[in-house]
Formats: structure tokens, sequence, C-alpha cells
């Protein structure tokens, strides 16, 4: 084989995604495309490319839901767009009948494609310098920040730091960046946008040349399922917190 891609699978995060009344199975799998053996180049096997100061996301996913009670399948194949606020670009949906039931029109009308897009989002590594922790736990890790005692413990550019981390996996998530900044650290709409702008301004130069290899694709070709919320995970957010709370306790290395 020579400059031939193959497709290899990262994890594969599964869960049960509540929406209005009821739940829906998504799995939401990472994928990389690297080179068969025999190729001329290297992609490096790049999986994940930074979103904020020390937070990575994957560049490419594919997210399945299976809508039981509606009767359909649906694969959505997205990739990371972080030019600005940082969101996945969905490049195609696909429906499938589940369980032999066929597809209409009225029926596709019934999938809630928002959801879909952002079922079992955010998905995140933390990493600090050349340490990669894996897969964290945003909503962990949300809850055991101080969030409103940040400016006065911490630097005011490790506090850009955090704005620039809410904001870009709020973004990710579908929810409304700026005003997630501001509820967050308990903040006005407008001082929340200029924290973003400032944060910006001082990182996002830095974060274009931050990617990352997860694995050795040379060894590793498996789906691993997983949940989000397992004891590797909860070490990983724990280290995560840790690192870019450092500042906090009066330390500046």
């Amino acid at each position: 084989m020579s400059n031939e891609f193959e497709k290899t699978y990262g994890p594969t995060i599964s869960s049960d995604v509540a929406y209005k009344e009821g739940t829906f199975a998504a799995w939401t799998r990472c994928n990389v495309y690297r080179e068969s053996e025999n190729g001329m180049f290297d992609n490096g096997g790049n999986l994940v490319f930074a979103v904020a100061p020390n937070i990575l996301a994957p560049s490419i996913i594919e997210t399945q839901c299976t809508f039981s009670e509606i009767g359909v399948s649906v694969e959505a194949d997205m990739q990371l767009n972080s030019l600005e606020a940082p969101s996945y670009n969905v490049n195609q949906l696909t429906f499938t009948g589940y369980m032999g039931q066929s597809v209409t029109l009225p029926t596709i009308n019934k999938i809630p494609i928002d959801a879909v897009v952002h079922a079992n989002l955010p998905i995140l590594y933390g990493y600090d310098g050349d340490k990669l922790f894996g897969l964290i736990n945003w909503s962990c890790i949300s809850n055991n920040v101080p969030f409103k005692q940040l400016r006065k413990n911490c630097p005011m550019d490790d506090v850009l730091r955090w704005a620039y981390r809410v904001y870009a996996v709020a973004s990710i998530s579908g929810m409304h960046p700026t005003k997630s900044v501001a509820d967050t650290f308990g903040i006005p709409l407008r001082t929340a946008s200029y924290w973003v702008k400032s944060a910006k301004e001082r990182f996002a130069g830095s974060l274009k040349h931050e990617s990352r290899s997860l694995f050795d694709l040379n060894k590793h070709r498996f789906e691993n399922y997983c949940d989000i919320d397992n004891e590797e995970v909860r070490i990983a957010s724990k280290q995560f917190i840790e690192a870019t709370l450092k500042h906090s306790d009066g330390r500046n290395n």
C-alpha cells in the first residue's frame, strides 16, 4: 500500500442524552486519518487541537444517535472549526431506519438536529506543556474551580486563561459563550466581552500551533467505549485543575 489513508478510531464516548421529556442513546467517536505504512506523507496522527489554554478538542468526530420511539438513527460527521469561537461544522448527516422502519420527511422533521450535533459534547483533553492528562470532565472541573474568587487569588493573566476556557467550552457545547463567561464569573456581560477579547489577543496566537497525538497509532487501533465520568477521567480532571490553579496558592511557577 502507498499513499492510502486509513481511518483509525480514538475513544468513543457513549451516554444517554436527555432531551425534553425523554432520552436518546448517543455515541460520539473521535476519528483520525493516517496514511498506510508505506505512505509518503506523515500527518502525525494528530487527533486534537487547542481551543483554549491547556484544553484540546478532537479534530474529527462522528456522533450516532438512536431515536427508538421515532424509529430513526442519525449519524453526524463533524469537523472542528476553531477560527473564531470553536465549534463543530456538520459535514454530513445520515438518516437510517431503526429496526426496519422507513425514513420519511415528517419523521426527519421530528429529529432534534441541534441535540444530535451537541450530544456528548464537549469532549476535551487537558494538557500542560508536554504533559497530556487525557480525557477531562468539564462539569467536574467547573464544579471545583472557585471562579468568582479567581480575580482576588490569581494574576489577571490566569483569570483571562480561565475566561478563555469557559468561553471555548461553552461555544463547543452550543451555548452562548460570552454569556457563559459572565454567568460563571458573576460579572456583567460587557466585562465578560472585554475579558474574552483580551484573552484572545493574549493567547489565541500560541494556540494555533498546539496539537497532539493521543496515542501511538501503530500500536492502538481500537474503539474504546467509555463514559465521561470514570475513574481515569476523574483523575485527569483533578490533575488539570491542580495544574491550571497552581498560581492560586501564591506560586508563580
